[in-house]
Formats: structure tokens, sequence, C-alpha cells
């Protein structure tokens, strides 16, 4: 999980996993690869507006993802997740 302030410092971020990554013979899944922007309505929509990519293939933007078993959900509800182990 990478986390930054702003949409300029995660794709520098990224940039800089993906060479580490590559000097090892590593690959990052594009397919598996997500990012939520979590902040006002105005800060997501500009972020949405920024397409991140990775090995020339788009990042997906996402309001909820599944990480380590949790659903972590851009309102941070924990509804669902609180439903889930019931």
């Amino acid at each position: 999980m990478l986390i930054s302030d702003s949409m300029e410092k995660l794709e520098d971020v990224l940039r800089d996993l993906d060479e580490s990554c590559n000097k090892m013979r590593l690959t990052i899944s594009v397919r598996k690869t997500n990012i939520m922007v979590v902040g006002e309505e105005q800060q997501r929509q500009a972020a949405r507006e920024v397409q991140l990519q990775l090995a020339e293939e788009p990042v997906s933007t996402v309001d909820e993802f599944e990480h380590l078993g949790s659903t972590v959900v851009l309102g941070c509800e924990l509804d669902r997740e609180i439903n889930k182990r019931s």
C-alpha cells in the first residue's frame, strides 16, 4: 500500500517502486493495482482527471478495495466489514 498527499507525489513513488522492482526482475501487476483518493469531493474529482500509468497501462481509480482480507471503503465506513464478520 502506497500513501501520498498528492497525485504528483504518488506518481513519483509509483515510478520509483516500478524502477526498483524492474532492477530486481519483478513486475507490478497493473490488474491488481488500484488508486483510492480520500478527501473532499473536489479533491477526488481532480485526482480522477489525472491518469496514472504503470508499464504504459492505466491504473484504475476505485472507491473500495480488499487489503489483507479487509474491505477498505472510501468514506471509512465499517458497516460492510462488521456485517462480513458477523
